[in-house]
């Protein structure tokens, strides 16, 4: 659901995402995605907050410092 959801909220914006496509892209129904996440509210800042720690982990791995031309 949450990597649907990050999808769906990249590529269309907060406003123009529903419950319904989150659901019918993770097929689940909407009770479903709402039995993980109490409101879309919720849900989008659970999909920021996962994608600030993939972001975070692949920092990690550069070299401090390092500078790219």
């Amino acid at each position: 659901i949450l990597s649907n959801a990050l999808k769906l909220f990249a590529n269309q914006g907060y406003a123009a995402t529903s419950i319904q496509q989150i659901a019918d892209a993770s097929g689940v129904s909407k009770a479903g995605v709402f039995h993980h996440f109490r409101t879309k509210r919720d849900l989008y800042l659970a999909a920021i907050e996962s994608a600030h720690e993939g972001f975070a982990g692949e920092l990690e791995g550069l070299p401090v410092g390092a500078v790219s031309d």
